[in-house]
């Protein structure tokens, strides 16, 4: 079993690897800490699914568990 998983999911094929070439980040803040991370669009994209169109999600902060909300940036940047 484990030969065809492997057939099928090689390193090429396993989704989110490296993510899209879109390089678009939000910035998002923590209203309860403070903490604030730039978080690739494409992530965001799979959070948005069950959205309204144009309003962006909620993710959880990775400090405090607690809701971070967007902040109204957006830019290009480099991957890591």
């Amino acid at each position: 079993m484990a030969d065809k998983i492997d057939e099928v999911w090689d390193e090429d094929t396993i989704p989110f690897q490296d993510g899209p070439e879109d390089r678009s980040h939000h910035k998002y803040r923590c209203q309860s800490c403070g903490f604030s991370e730039w978080i690739p669009a494409w992530i965001i994209d799979e959070f948005a699914w069950d959205e309204e169109p144009g309003v962006m999600p909620d993710v959880d902060c990775p400090e405090c568990g607690r809701p971070m909300f967007y902040t109204g940036e957006t830019e290009d940047r480099d991957r890591p």
